[in-house]
């Protein structure tokens, strides 16, 4: 696995663990709670100039879903996609 992707993956597997323990809650409220000005600005970057339908049927939903799941999710993927990528 490449090492750059190693990291991603643990970090991101140590995310969800911190998420668990710390009981974080939803993505949206860790991510409200870490740059309330960033979530703002995404929304209305995705609103304005791509599609209203993006954040209301793609983000909203993910921003709903637990913390923990989403990171545990993500981490998982780069691993996966870490060690097919070394099998090429």
């Amino acid at each position: 696995m490449r090492p750059g992707l190693l990291v991603v993956c643990l970090l991101l597997l140590a995310a969800s663990v911190l998420a668990v323990l710390t009981g974080a809650g939803s993505l949206g409220s860790v991510w409200f709670k870490a740059s309330p000005g960033s979530l703002n600005a995404t929304q209305a970057v995705l609103q304005r100039f791509i599609t209203p339908a993006l954040w209301t049927d793609a983000v909203v939903p993910l921003l709903r879903q637990p913390a923990w799941l989403v990171a545990a999710i993500a981490g998982a993927c780069a691993g996966l996609g870490g060690m097919l990528w070394q099998k090429r």
